[in-house]
């Protein structure tokens, strides 16, 4: 048991220290480009790790045996030679805040609920809960243009935001670091709300006040989100969030108390015949009942497969 505690600490020693590292490596990168160009730093990068890699199968007495040629071919590809070029796209035109945000701190399932209610161009939008403002700046990437705000309760993830935006000269996005239950700026006056809530009621915490106030309804409720939508939207407007399976019927029966009636529901899942991890739901203002239940979001190889 001893031993079984000593090993798991030593694995999250590591563990952390990868993640320092990798992080850390974008700030090295793109400082790097001062003294070297991109496609030399890629050489040298797989040059040293082909060289860590065979010097530790040698001192392990592995087999340097070859792998099927085709699949193996394939996956390099698409993999090793496809990672590798987007990195260096990466490089050479993405602020390294940016993209150390959206490589490193980023759960995917933000971006599915970015994708999920874009709003047009120019129209006002709001990013509730935004940690370090992933929606906000997925909707940028993808052509929007008009007043957007990201409103934050925690300082740190404000800052990032604010790091990013900086950064990259945005300047219609306007991070906020403010309490959503106390926020009165710009009422009724947004086209788009969206937000990536805590999950849980209940349970255990994480011991990191950051996650823990991300993760748990300790100081911001589902009904606290949907009063500050309300508050925010235009008649009409649209509010979009997900959330997890177990508490569909709540959400849903929180937001038509607000007086944001749902219109559109999709379900996430692994797999067609699997049971769905997150749902996303799209809510009006001030509208008639009519819910349109949308086909499941598939995640498969690290891609969302829409309507299928």
């Amino acid at each position: 048991m001893v031993m079984s505690s000593r090993q798991s600490l030593v694995d999250m020693a590591l563990l952390m220290g990868l993640w320092l590292v990798w992080g850390y490596s974008w700030v090295a990168s793109k400082l790097g480009l001062e003294y070297a160009s991109p496609l030399q730093m890629a050489e040298y990068r797989l040059t040293l790790a082909l060289l860590t890699l065979g010097g530790l199968l040698l001192w392990r007495r592995g087999r340097f045996s070859l792998p099927p040629l085709w699949p193996t071919f394939w996956l390099g590809l698409t993999q090793t030679t496809g990672f590798t070029l987007l990195s260096t796209l990466a490089l050479l035109n993405a602020g390294t805040g940016k993209v150390t945000i959206l490589c490193y701190t980023m759960p995917f399932w933000t971006l599915l609920l970015a994708r999920f209610c874009e709003p047009k161009r120019a129209q006002k939008a709001a990013d509730l809960c935004s940690g370090c403002g992933i929606v906000a700046l997925e909707w940028h990437d993808r052509g929007h243009r008009g007043p957007c705000m990201g409103l934050e309760l925690q300082p740190e993830g404000s800052a990032l935001l604010s790091a990013a935006v900086q950064e990259q000269d945005i300047g219609h996005i306007e991070p906020v670091c403010a309490d959503l239950r106390a926020f009165r700026q710009g009422e009724g006056s947004f086209d788009v709300c969206a937000c990536n809530p805590p999950y849980f009621t209940d349970g255990p915490q994480s011991q990191n006040a950051a996650h823990a106030l991300a993760r748990h309804e300790n100081t911001c409720t589902l009904d606290d989100v949907c009063q500050c939508a309300f508050r925010l939207l235009k008649d009409g407007g649209r509010f979009a969030l997900c959330h997890r399976p177990e508490r569909l019927a709540e959400v849903l029966a929180v937001l038509r108390a607000n007086r944001l009636e749902p219109k559109r529901l999709a379900f996430v899942k692994n797999k067609a015949d699997g049971a769905p991890w997150l749902f996303l739901v799209e809510a009006q203002k001030n509208r008639k009942t009519g819910l349109r239940v949308e086909p499941d979001v598939l995640i498969s190889a690290g891609a969302a497969l829409y309507g299928r």
